[in-house]
C-alpha cells in the first residue's frame, strides 16, 4: 500500500520526498554534533551549546520540517544514542534540567518553520525570535517543574544568561541565509 502510494509520486515529487528527508537528516546532525560543545555555566543547571543556533538554522532552510528533524534528534537521543549535550543520551536527559529546550526544539522549531516559511527577510527574522521565545518558554517551564522554582528563578537561571548569545546566534544563521541563499 505505502509502496503504491510512493509509485504513484512522479519523479519531481520523488526527488522533492527524497531531498527533504536527506536535509532532515542533515539538519539532525548537526544538531547532534552542536550538542558536543557544552560549556558548563556555575550559576546555572543550563549550559552553553550551539543547540540553538542549528535549530535556527534548520528554521530557516527546512520550514516546519525543521519540527521533524529536531523530533529525530530527541528519539535519537531518547534511545540511548549519546546525541545530547556533553555526549549523553537516555531517557534519564529527557527529565533533566535540559529537558525542557529539548522539547522547545520541536515546538519552536514547528511554529517558527511555519512563519519562516511565509517568505521575505522579517518573517524569517520573526520567526527565529518566536521560536526562541518558545525554546525559552518550554525550558523555563521545565525548570519549573523539576526543581520546583518560581518564575523569576526559572527566567534568571534558565534564559536571561543565552539572551545575548542567542540573539548573535539568531543573527548569524540570519546572515549565513543571506549569504549563502537558499542553497538547500
Amino acid at each position: 500500500m505505502i509502496r503504491e502510494g510512493i509509485l504513484s509520486f512522479t519523479s519531481e515529487e520523488r526527488q522533492a520526498l527524497i531531498l527533504n528527508a536527506l536535509k532532515i537528516i542533515f539538519f539532525t546532525s548537526l544538531l547532534s554534533l552542536s550538542a558536543l560543545i557544552r560549556i558548563p555555566l556555575p550559576f546555572t543547571p543550563v549550559p552553553f551549546t550551539l543547540q540553538v543556533f542549528i535549530v535556527a538554522l534548520s528554521v530557516l532552510y527546512l520550514g516546519r520540517l525543521s519540527a521533524v528533524s529536531t523530533a529525530l534528534y530527541l528519539l535519537v537521543g531518547a534511545v540511548g544514542i549519546p546525541v545530547f549535550s556533553g555526549g549523553t543520551g537516555g531517557l534519564a536527559h529527557l527529565a533533566g534540567p535540559t529537558g525542557g529546550y529539548l522539547y522547545g526544539f520541536v515546538v519552536g522549531a514547528f511554529i517558527g518553520g511555519l512563519i519562516s516559511e511565509r517568505g521575505g527577510i522579517i518573517y524569517k527574522t520573526l520567526s527565529l525570535i518566536i521560536a526562541l521565545l518558545i525554546i525559552y518558554l518550554c525550558g523555563c517551564f521545565h525548570l519549573i517543574l523539576i526543581y520546583r522554582a518560581v518564575l523569576k528563578t526559572a527566567i534568571t537561571l534558565g534564559a536571561v544568561p543565552f539572551v545575548v548569545a542567542d540573539l548573535v546566534k539568531i543573527a548569524m544563521s540570519l546572515g549565513i541565509y543571506r549569504t549563502i541563499g537558499k542553497i538547500m
